[in-house]
């Protein structure tokens, strides 16, 4: 035999494709069909060329995986740049005497691309900054996500963190959703550890793209310490009768968040209670002064001071 004529194309068939429904950087796409050559020459996986086009620029690698048989494995390897949108593949190949396969390209789209990442903004804090156990407060923002694939509370992660941990003993419950704005409650708990508490939203899409809301340092504090009241001491006589004044004064210790003024957060009383109710008179500091005036009303008997 001088030489063979080879003037028969390979053939390409059975083309499927396995992804993720939609898929984004770094996602990794499995192409495998048959391919038959009955020419003389050589014909291998550097015969074939893989075509994935889509909506836009596509940059992705495509590499040989295997050969079993007729049986050619290859993947696609989703790159940053890639365009969203509808991708669709084809297989070409040639033999070595350039002979040329029809395309295998079937109808449909083979798989979807989504680059774009959710879109997370319009924090509003809605609760009062400075918090303690028992008291639940409320957040919103708004969340949206206009690729591939659904988008819910589902997709949405919120975490309260102080110093890098978790702050809290309960998690954030949503509460409403309106159109794109979400609405979560959050119950801070009597065992909360005191301290600045920082709220972040992570909304991660169908193919893997995540972003990250922090609007703040510090969204809220909690305080769950009570304040300390001490060195009560008395400044007046003891025996006291109608229009005397009997004074006192002690200290009183706050670590938490927030203000502390004697009018709002200091109820001083006697028991038995007297005619006139002790009287704020000064501070100096945290060192507060406050008085009772006798009357003439007063049953006689033993007067005890309560400071809350």
């Amino acid at each position: 035999v001088e030489f063979t004529v080879d003037n028969n194309a390979p053939t390409l068939s059975a083309l499927s494709v396995t992804s993720d429904p939609c898929v984004g950087d770094g996602d990794v796409v499995t192409i495998v069909f048959n391919a038959i050559d009955l020419g003389c020459a050589a014909f291998d996986h550097t015969n074939i060329t893989v075509n994935v086009v889509g909506q836009g620029a596509i940059g992705g690698a495509i590499a040989h995986v295997s050969t079993v048989g007729n049986t050619y494995t290859f993947t696609y390897t989703v790159a940053n740049g890639d365009a969203d949108g509808d991708v669709q593949v084809s297989i070409d190949a040639v033999d070595d005497e350039g002979n040329n396969a029809t395309t295998l390209n079937p109808a449909g789209v083979e798989f979807v691309i989504d680059n774009t990442h959710p879109v997370v903004n319009n924090w509003n804090y809605l609760s009062s900054t400075c918090v303690n156990g028992g008291t639940t407060v409320q957040f919103s923002f708004n969340a949206t996500d206009i690729a591939c694939g659904t988008f819910d509370e589902n997709d949405i992660a919120v975490a309260v963190t102080t110093a890098g941990a978790v702050a809290t003993v309960n998690s954030a419950v949503l509460s409403n959703v309106t159109g794109n704005t979400y609405t979560y409650d959050l119950l801070i708990d009597a065992t909360d550890a005191d301290g600045d508490a920082d709220v972040v939203i992570t909304a991660t899409d169908d193919a893997g793209n995540a972003t990250v809301l922090d609007a703040a340092p510090v969204d809220f504090v909690i305080d769950n310490t009570k304040p300390v009241y001490d060195n009560f001491a008395i400044t007046s006589d003891q025996c006291l009768t109608d229009g005397e004044e009997f004074t006192f004064t002690f200290d009183v210790t706050e670590s938490g968040c927030g203000t502390f003024a004697h009018g709002t957060h200091l109820v001083v009383t006697t028991d038995p209670a007297t005619t006139n109710a002790p009287v704020y008179v000064s501070n100096a500091g945290m060192t507060y002064t406050y008085k009772v005036v006798i009357a003439a009303l007063d049953d006689p008997g033993t007067y005890n001071i309560l400071v809350n």
